[in-house]
């Protein structure tokens, strides 16, 4: 058997190494830009390197190369090797003067330790006290609070205060108990940061804490604050920043010196004690009141009671028909007000004035169908919402039209 053999030329599809040169120029196009972009960035990041081996080169051929490596050397170690920073001096004496504690401050349960404390140096330190020392709270030896605190007259030195607080969940986390009932070991420590001191930091710690169990801890807190602001601004060196406090026909609060320091040393002081600010934050009594619906059921209930034919007529009728209740009974009241109007016209001979009395009483028959629980409360004020406005009508606007 002859086979005939027919030779096909290739094309792309059937020879993919036939690439087209209209691909080829195309790609030539894309590598172009790119290969420049990365000669660019290779030459901008080889700038340093080369800036380097110019002074190098210039340096050696002036000093010579056994000095410049030992420039190069020096500053090594300069670099690595750390610099010994300046420390703050031990002070003359360093005390806890007072320690109390209250409960229900901002809300029930919560708990707040305000600290007195007093840190003598002979001159003030570079460093401010929120800079150098701390205030801790431990108990049983562990540490469950700290505070920096606040820097004021002469950097925070002197006699001062600070402030511990705990929400009531925060207290209970730390199992701290109010009045510490079970006599656990409950340490005020305050102290110099450690690495700030040359050696040992100086501290002083107490156990002593002031439970002040009151029914009124707001007039407590507010008397201890006053308390501490008239001794600090007797204080001479507190000379400064006087006056804390002032009291005026009968009035005790807080200078702007006093605010702007006991709200630092004491955060939130504004809502615990508002009353010794010139102005503060107090917290709103969001407490919901049910008030009672006595006289509502009342009047809904004015019918309907046992025996009362009237609301079972009205039942019967709005079942008949097929609409609410009250609009039976709104219908009714309508064509009892209408008929009272009608009425009083016809017996003062339907004149104008007779119609004008009849329209007054609805002034009265309205009201009173609507304490029946007939004609709806909405209805009525509508109504009296016009009438005021038809009264002020016929009193101002009709004479200043005429």
């Amino acid at each position: 058997m002859i086979k005939d053999i027919q030779k096909k030329q290739p094309t792309v599809e059937e020879n993919p190494s036939a690439t087209p040169i209209s691909a080829i120029i195309g790609m030539m196009i894309f590598m172009v830009p790119v290969v420049i972009c990365f000669s660019l960035l290779a030459l901008i990041a080889s700038t340093p390197f080369l800036i380097w081996a110019a002074i190098k080169h210039i340096v050696l051929k002036l000093i010579g190369r056994k000095i410049f490596g030992v420039a190069l050397g020096l500053a090594a170690v300069g670099v690595f090797v750390p610099s010994t920073a300046q420390a703050i001096s031990d002070p003359t004496s360093i005390s806890i003067e007072d320690v109390r504690a209250y409960d229900g401050v901002l809300s029930s349960g919560d708990l707040l330790l305000v600290v007195e404390y007093d840190l003598v140096y002979a001159s003030t330190p570079t460093e401010t006290i929120n800079e150098a020392y701390l205030g801790r709270f431990k108990r049983a030896g562990t540490e469950y609070a700290s505070v920096e605190p606040y820097a004021y007259n002469d950097k925070g030195y002197g006699r001062g205060v600070f402030s511990l607080y705990w929400t009531e969940a925060q207290k209970e986390a730390d199992g701290i108990e109010f009045s510490n009932p079970y006599a656990e070991v409950y340490e005020i420590t305050f102290q110099g940061k450690v690495g700030v001191f040359p050696g040992t930091a100086p501290s002083t710690t107490t156990a002593t804490i002031d439970w002040r169990e009151t029914t009124d801890t707001a007039t407590e807190l507010f008397n201890h604050v006053q308390t501490l602001a008239n001794s600090l601004q007797q204080d001479a060196d507190w000379s400064d920043n006087i006056p804390l406090i002032s009291t005026t026909a009968d009035i005790i609060q807080l200078s702007a010196k006093g605010e702007d320091y006991f709200t630092n040393a004491i955060p939130s002081l504004g809502s615990m004690i508002p009353s010794i600010f010139s102005s503060g934050l107090s917290t709103p009594d969001d407490t919901t009141t049910a008030h009672s619906k006595e006289f509502e059921n009342e009047v809904n209930d004015f019918w309907d009671t046992e025996g009362a034919w009237v609301d079972t007529r009205f039942d019967n009728l709005a079942e008949t028909f097929r609409m609410p209740k009250r609009v039976i009974t709104s219908i009714l009241s309508l064509f009892i007000i209408t008929g009272v109007v009608w009425g009083c016209a016809k017996l003062m001979g339907e004149s104008d004035r007779g119609w004008e009395f009849g329209l007054l009483t609805i002034a009265v028959t309205l009201p009173l169908l609507t304490a029946a629980n007939w004609m709806p409360m909405g209805v009525t004020m509508s109504v009296a919402l016009f009438a005021l406005l038809g009264i002020g009508w016929t009193i101002f606007l009709r004479r200043a039209g005429a």
